[in-house]
């Protein structure tokens, strides 16, 4: 899986699965900080990310 496809799909379920971060934090910067931390919540719970969301991958 290459860094920017996951980065791209960690942006979107970030906001699944955690939506009060949208509240909290705002513009690109929050993006990669959702996403960021959403990979590590996934990493630490070794899962994949679309099992993660259960959403199929696109």
């Amino acid at each position: 899986m290459s860094g920017a496809w996951q980065a791209n799909e960690a942006r979107d379920a970030a906001v699944v699965v955690h939506p009060e971060l949208i509240a909290a934090r705002k513009g690109p910067a929050a993006w990669d900080a959702r996403a960021e931390e959403f990979l590590r919540l996934v990493d630490a719970g070794g899962c994949d990310v679309a099992a993660a969301i259960r959403l199929p991958v696109r």
